[in-house]
């Protein structure tokens, strides 16, 4: 197996980094949505987790209304192909009084759901 493995963008999952990683090699993959991520549109998108601010001081992520997600707990995750992830779950408490809600979430209070 090469040290380096190359892949475009249809490949870059959680689960095939892992993979690549515990093989003990180097993965030159993008993310599936690392082009998107790049665009005006997206960049605009309040709703979007990429665009937040996270505060590792106090485990929270702030949203695009500068509003604070606290952590939950964690959660497991199965894909299709068998792979488990563990996700730290945060949520908005404070979500009924926001100016940006609708651009948001349709819940009642926003969950976000996170795989370091």
């Amino acid at each position: 197996m090469p040290q380096t493995i190359v892949a475009d963008a249809g490949y870059g999952s959680e689960e095939n980094f892992a993979y690549v990683e515990k093989q003990g090699r180097t993965a030159l993959m993008k993310w599936n949505t690392y082009r998107l991520e790049g665009t005006r549109k997206w960049q605009r998108q309040v709703k979007r987790v990429e665009n937040w601010t996270y505060d590792d001081t106090h485990d929270e992520w702030i949203c695009a209304a500068g509003r604070r997600l606290t952590f939950q707990g964690l959660k497991q995750a199965r894909s299709d192909n068998g792979y488990w992830a563990t996700l730290r779950v945060y949520q908005a408490h404070d979500c009924p009084t926001c100016p940006l809600k609708a651009e948001c979430t349709t819940a009642e209070y926003r969950r976000i759901q996170i795989s370091p």
